[in-house]
């Protein structure tokens, strides 16, 4: 059976409780319900790059991407604007004007649009000769901007100038293929014609004569013109010619170190003055860059950027510094020693994280390896750990908080001792490395189990350092995701589901899916009563945990799963934003949106106070499960225990408002549950059974909604009074209730009331609050509600021992 959920929307509201703003630590306002980010969205546009330029005054580089351009603060790193960029072509040639106070980015076929540098608006559109796609440059110490067609071959180039005031142009004859760069007066210019694997190069002088230089067998894939010492480089396949345009005399200089042909290439190139003559910088498709010198022919130490290609390089006017701009959106100024000027992000290419069960601190690993721990109240780095060069398929912090996980190629285990510096140990795998793909920590042990490429499982004992004795187990497939319950571990592969228990890996169940479907992401509370599972990237589920039931069900590619440590929230990735759901209705409790990029990793801390997400821009942010923008005024006792019989969103923000009631709270709770209301009774069963059956449709909806109500303590008679209706009608919705039942959830507003209740009891977290919670579990009738009071107990008692 398969039943859809309620869905409720929620955003939270900016506002804070003390009405000041939340600040990161490079000082940048965080997004609402965010107390932490980690790593920054400075010096980075928000999107792909493909074409970039630098203002004039050297402070502002526009990055320019198929569908959006940003401008970055050079010297801050601060997000200027990022706008809609209006395209009928992908390519994104831009240049300034050269009093910088608009850029022009290419719109299309003989289309150039006028931004504003303000706002990034579109001023105007200017109309080009050509039918083409056309690059563009400003000229130094002239008005008019020099356009050439993108066509590589001479009987399809055209050039001009034009006048960006008017939108006039002089069409210039005879100007084959495209510009390489231009004299500082205006006089000379160099160009090229590029072949698919040739290369010819060609000045033009002022009085209009066209010279060919040299012909080149080579398919150049990036050029560089210095007018001082007179040098062209131009870029291919694994190294660089340069061209000393006094002597026409062509040198070939090879990358150090590669041997591969066709990688890598340059696609950025520079000239940097140099103290001691010019320095030629090259960017290549891999991100990264280069660094000759021109005068003594040897290749200087390279610099690693990021790993994606490198798009733009820009000198600044004092000869010593240099701006580049990779695809990936990163904006970093370097001096002429190779060295970072500007405090940026942290991370490199990509990171992975873990918060600890406290939420006080995250553990992050980078892209090249770099492990670090961060304090979430400061967002400081408080231990570094190591820098291997090798990235991480995850971290996790193990359930007391005294020891972090961190697998890739090896396993390695950081023991915390208070007053110590961190201890690395290894686990035992018995092989070099291992090729890990995903990682999850079993509750309440201190056991891991790892998913290979090479369709394995393996288990190991942390404190041991040892492979358990079932952990061994073979796929059918890579492991596409692992998430672990206290007595199961479930693993998704492209094509399946299985669940094996944690004990002696005997296997639980197993199911493959049809053709048609796969699952991309899994997850399962500590309980493992239930499973969620994102089914071809377009629908979240929540099965039972025998896979046998759809219980609910949404539309959403929820890529990235997991629940809270009590098992009543599911946090899923949708994109750029983190949703949080409540289990029991699968009612939207917030939506947070504060990423820049895709969401690539989940984990709420122990204490369900806090939630963790990482992501493509290359930070982490911590998000406040209890709302900051609680109302001041204060709200009774009796409007919040109506309130949690209410819809997600509220009954949410009442059980927080009841754990900051302390001990006010705890007495009230005690006594709402001490004071039950009874459940029906048989007769009053048969009663609303026998209204079912009326001709009068009034009587009919009073007895559905008076059953509607029915708790797990009333299935017994509602079974028994089964047998007493006739109409199909009747037996439909009847078999509808049961079903319900069955699943062990709760399914009136009175239980999902008292299920709301244990949670605020937890988060009160007092001796007062586990007393109630205990006496609960003893005298009362709700099979499911003790459950559940007894869980919070052992969760609670965990937690301080922990502590």
């Amino acid at each position: 059976m398969h039943r859809l959920a309620i869905f409720v929307l929620f955003i939270p509201a900016v506002a804070m409780a003390d009405d000041k703003p939340r600040l990161d630590a490079y000082g940048d306002l965080l997004p609402p319900g965010a107390i932490a980010r980690i790593g920054t969205n400075r010096f980075r546009a928000p999107k792909w790059v493909l074409e970039s330029a630098l203002s004039p005054d050297e402070k502002i580089v526009i990055c320019a991407g198929n569908n959006s351009i940003a401008a970055v603060n050079r010297e801050t790193g601060k997000i200027l604007f990022d706008v809609k960029r209006e395209h009928s072509l992908p390519n994104p040639y831009v240049a300034f004007s050269v009093r910088g106070e608009e850029f022009f980015v290419v719109k299309g076929v003989n289309q150039l649009n006028a931004h504003s540098v303000a706002t990034g608006n579109v001023e105007r559109t200017l109309r080009l000769p050509a039918p083409a796609a056309m690059k563009v440059r400003s000229i130094a110490g002239s008005d008019k901007l020099l356009a050439w067609t993108t066509y590589e071959h001479n009987s399809s180039s055209m050039s001009a100038w034009i006048d960006p005031k008017s939108g006039e142009f002089t069409q210039i004859t005879d100007y084959p293929g495209e510009n390489i760069g231009i004299t500082s007066d205006g006089k000379t210019q160099y160009g090229m014609i590029r072949y698919e694997k040739r290369a010819e190069i060609w000045t033009r002088t002022a009085d209009g004569r066209l010279k060919w230089i040299i012909s080149l067998d080579d398919k150049i894939t990036a050029t560089a013109f210095d007018e001082k010492s007179e040098l062209i480089a131009l870029g291919c396949d694994g190294e660089v010619l340069l061209l000393d345009l006094k002597t026409a005399k062509l040198t070939r200089h090879r990358f150090p170190g590669v041997e591969k042909l066709h990688e890598p290439w340059p696609t950025a190139m520079a000239f940097l003055p140099g103290s001691n003559g010019p320095v030629l910088w090259s960017g290549d498709n891999l991100g990264q860059i280069r660094r000759f010198s021109c005068s003594d022919g040897k290749w200087l130490p390279p610099l690693l950027a990021d790993d994606d290609r490198i798009v733009g390089m820009h000198p600044l006017r004092d000869g010593k510094h240099i701006v580049t701009v990779s695809r990936d959106g990163a904006v970093r100024t370097w001096n002429e020693k190779g060295e970072e000027t500007a405090r940026r992000n942290e991370f490199r290419k990509s990171v992975v994280a873990s918060i600890s069960g406290d939420g006080k601190r995250v553990a992050t690993v980078d892209g090249r390896g770099r492990a670090l721990v961060w304090d979430v109240k400061t967002s400081r780095i408080v231990e570094s750990l190591s820098e291997s060069g090798e990235a991480a398929a995850a971290c996790r912090w193990m359930p007391k908080g005294n020891r972090l996980v961190i697998a890739r190629g090896t396993i390695d285990v950081w023991q915390f001792t208070a007053g110590q510096k961190p201890a690395l140990s290894k686990i035992n795998v018995n092989r070099p490395t291992l090729s890990i793909t995903a990682m999850t920590v079993v509750p309440n042990s201190d056991s891991i189990v790892v998913g290979e490429s090479n369709r394995h499982l393996h288990a190991f004992d942390v404190s041991t350092r040892q492979k358990l004795a079932w952990g061994n187990w073979p796929l059918e497939a890579a492991t596409a995701t692992i998430s672990a319950a206290e007595d199961r571990v479930a693993i998704a592969w492209s094509r399946g589901i299985l669940a094996l228990s944690t004990a002696n890996g005997e296997l639980l169940f197993k199911n493959t899916l049809p053709y048609n479907q796969s699952v991309p992401a899994l997850a399962v509370p500590p309980a493992g009563d239930v499973i969620a599972v994102n089914i071809n990237e377009t629908d979240l589920w929540l099965v039972n945990a025998d896979w046998t039931t759809v219980i609910h069900s949404i539309r959403a590619n929820a890529r990235h799963l997991c629940f809270s440590r009590n098992g009543a929230w599911l946090a899923y990735a949708d994109k750029n934003d983190v949703v949080v759901l409540e289990r029991h209705t699968f009612g939207e409790v917030a939506r947070f949106k504060g990423h820049v990029d895709v969401v690539t990793g989940l984990e709420f801390s122990d204490d369900g106070r806090t939630l963790l997400s990482t992501s493509d821009d290359l930070c982490c942010l911590v998000w406040s499960l209890q709302p900051l923008d609680q109302p001041k005024k204060p709200v009774t006792p009796e409007v919040l225990w109506t309130q949690l019989a209410g819809d997600a969103t509220s009954a949410q923000r009442a059980i927080w408002q009841f754990a900051d009631l302390g001990q006010t709270g705890v007495e009230f709770l005690r006594q709402q549950l001490q004071n039950r209301r009874p459940p029906l009774s048989q007769k009053q069963i048969e009663a609303c059974l026998a209204c079912l059956d009326k001709s009068d449709p009034r009587f009919r909806l009073f007895g559905r909604a008076i059953l509607s109500t029915v708790n797990h303590e009333s299935k017994s008679a509602l079974a028994v009074g089964f047998a007493f209706v006739r109409s199909t009608e009747a037996k439909e919705f009847l078999e509808l209730l049961l079903d319900r039942l069955e699943l062990n959830y709760p399914v009136s507003p009175d239980e999902l009331r008292l299920h709301r209740a244990v949670q605020a009891l937890e988060w009160i977290g007092t001796r007062e609050a586990k007393a109630v919670l205990e006496e609960a579990a003893k005298m009362h009738p709700n099979a499911l509600f003790v459950n559940e009071c007894k869980a919070a107990v052992r969760r609670m008692a965990s937690l301080t021992n922990e502590r």
